[in-house]
């Protein structure tokens, strides 16, 4: 059951987590960044992503 519920927080982190670099990737291109800041955006918000769930299932295996 705590793995269950687990798997089900980091999917609904990894859907947060897409949706954010979408927003942000429009967000670069309103601001005429282009594609260039948008895919920097994507790159922090992805390695951010991965810091959160990795630092989670850290604390979850303690």
């Amino acid at each position: 059951m705590e793995v269950h519920r687990f798997r089900l927080k980091s999917m609904l982190l990894g859907i947060v987590g897409a949706w954010l670099a979408a927003f942000i990737f429009f967000l670069t291109e309103l601001s005429r960044y282009g594609y260039l800041g948008s895919m920097v955006a994507i790159t922090v918000g992805a390695v951010v992503l991965v810091f959160l769930i990795s630092s989670m299932e850290r604390n979850f295996n303690k």
